[in-house]
């Protein structure tokens, strides 16, 4: 899904580490192949297209070449009784705000944006929605904080 159907070199970011690899998309997932899996423990990092729930382009090193992915999923809580959500984030930076703009544009296309966060979106948005009670307190706070 990669115009000209090509995977990237990005570094991705967790804390105190940043890795090497390559970036694939496909309709379903993105995925995120380290070059050095030992370091994380597992061969590939993948989020499923349907979960994700936030896209924001970032900042690194100063430098408009970080892309944000967060997605949400439901989990059984304790004896099976209550789904817990669990948030899976990842965190990118391309060589180039070009690159990172191309895969931005084709991550809008493939996510559902009622769904989605985006940069796309107003604050004005965002905070019509959390004064109708379609938002919590925290989700608005946490929306608020990455336009900042």
């Amino acid at each position: 899904m990669i115009p000209g159907g090509k995977e990237i070199k990005i570094k991705y970011i967790l804390p105190l580490v940043s890795l090497d690899g390559m970036l694939y998309i496909t309709d379903e997932r993105v995925y995120m192949q380290p070059i050095h899996p030992y370091v994380l423990g597992q061969s590939v990092i993948n989020i499923k297209l349907s979960k994700v729930r936030e896209l924001f382009k970032r900042r690194y090193t100063l430098m408009d070449v970080g892309l944000e992915i967060v997605s949400y999923s439901l989990n059984d809580g304790e004896n099976g009784q209550q789904k817990k959500s669990k948030k899976k984030s990842m965190y990118m930076v391309f060589p180039y705000k070009q690159d990172r703009d191309v895969i931005y544009d084709t991550l809008l296309n493939l996510v559902d944006l009622n769904e989605c966060a985006t940069a796309e979106k107003d604050v004005d948005y965002y905070t019509a929605k959390w004064t109708a009670g379609e938002m919590t307190n925290f989700d608005y706070l946490m929306i608020l904080n990455t336009y900042a």
